[in-house]
């Protein structure tokens, strides 16, 4: 920002960070300014149910699926929420429906792929997170684990446990250990936020 403010932005959602409620309120100011001179709008700061608002210190803020919290000793982590946690398990569960699969015209020979590139999207999109390898573990055995329902639905879940374990390398139904890693986040003491997009501030 041209005015030196930190902030994270994406798309139309924004938040910006400040030292003090008074300076949010600067910060309010400007953005209304030079986001007028390209015709867009605010909501404004009083309105019930705006995503334009002030946040003191303690109080978390969500943005893009990820919630800035404060720490006991008063530095600040990202963590993934838990509406976000179930919007990726939602995500997650179509891929292990036939119905879904046959309408997005995968099929068992790009299936796994499509896995590999979901899995990897949401590994690299959480990695900061604090709580991101708690993802990472949920996510590690999900490619095995989808591939399994597919063949329960297709052969039976007796024929799909007796395989042996040459044919269960062989058909991705062994996972091997991820790495994961874990990040804390120090930010300024107050952030005003404002967006419009889903997951804008509530």
């Amino acid at each position: 920002m041209a005015h030196g403010v930190p902030l994270v932005r994406y798309a139309d959602d924004f938040i910006a960070f400040a030292k003090s409620e008074r300076e949010c309120q600067e910060i309010d100011e400007i953005a209304r300014e030079l986001l007028g001179r390209l015709d867009f709008e605010l909501p404004a700061l009083a309105d019930a149910g705006s995503k334009t608002f002030i946040a003191a210190p303690e109080i978390d803020i969500e943005f893009l699926g990820l919630a800035l919290t404060r720490r006991q000793d008063s530095g600040y982590n990202l963590v993934i929420t838990k509406d976000q946690f179930d919007r990726i398990s939602s995500a997650l569960g179509n891929m292990i429906s036939i119905d879904s699969l046959l309408k997005e015209s995968l099929d068992i020979t790009n299936l796994g792929r499509k896995i590999d590139d979901k899995v990897g999207g949401y590994n690299a999109a959480y990695r900061c997170a604090h709580n991101g390898g708690q993802l990472a573990q949920i996510l590690a055995g999900f490619r095995s684990s989808a591939l399994r329902n597919v063949y329960v639905k297709a052969f039976g879940e007796t024929a799909v446990r007796n395989l042996t374990n040459k044919y269960r390398r062989f058909l991705g139904l062994e996972t091997k250990p991820r790495m994961t890693t874990r990040a804390g986040l120090r930010t300024p003491s107050q952030a005003v936020s404002r967006g419009r997009g889903k997951d804008a501030e509530r």
